[in-house]
């Protein structure tokens, strides 16, 4: 009785882990490459140069994990409770290796830097972003002070 308590309770610590998975990483799995694509059309409509875009070979790769596409609670808890706890560490597997993995680190890269550029883009050069050598109190004053306390 005691050795079935303990299975049942290692299920349910996987049973919670997967679902906090689901839960932090479940709209970002299914946003991540909508965004990356919609970010780099408008970055294509602006021309903004240069692109720098992932390859598509890396974009293929892109892991397919059914359990991230579900948009609900109930429909993610009822998928994990037909599978077994070999499958619940398995899909534990495939979400720890989509979060650590190089494809998921640069689509965050660039979906920052796409929606900064596209920023600038839209709003301009702030006034306040001057050249400091532009000033009145650039090099020249610095010289000017030395030569007066030379003399």
């Amino acid at each position: 009785m005691a050795r079935y308590n303990k299975k049942k309770s290692r299920y349910c610590q996987l049973f919670e882990r997967t679902m906090e998975l689901w839960r932090v990483y479940g709209e970002e799995y299914r946003d991540i490459l909508k965004k990356y694509d919609a970010l780099l059309a408008k970055k294509r409509e602006l021309k903004i140069k240069p692109l720098n875009v992932i390859r598509e070979s890396s974009l293929r790769e892109f892991p397919i994990i059914n359990f991230l596409y579900l948009d609900d609670i109930e429909s993610a808890e009822e998928y994990l409770l037909h599978l077994t706890e070999r499958e619940l560490v398995e899909l534990m597997v495939d979400i720890d290796l989509y979060v650590d993995g190089k494809l998921r680190r640069d689509l965050l890269a660039r979906i920052t830097d796409y929606t900064h550029q596209i920023r600038i883009k839209n709003c301009g050069k702030s006034l306040y972003a001057m050249n400091p050598d532009a000033c009145g109190r650039g090099r020249r004053a610095s010289n000017h002070t030395e030569k007066e306390y030379r003399n």
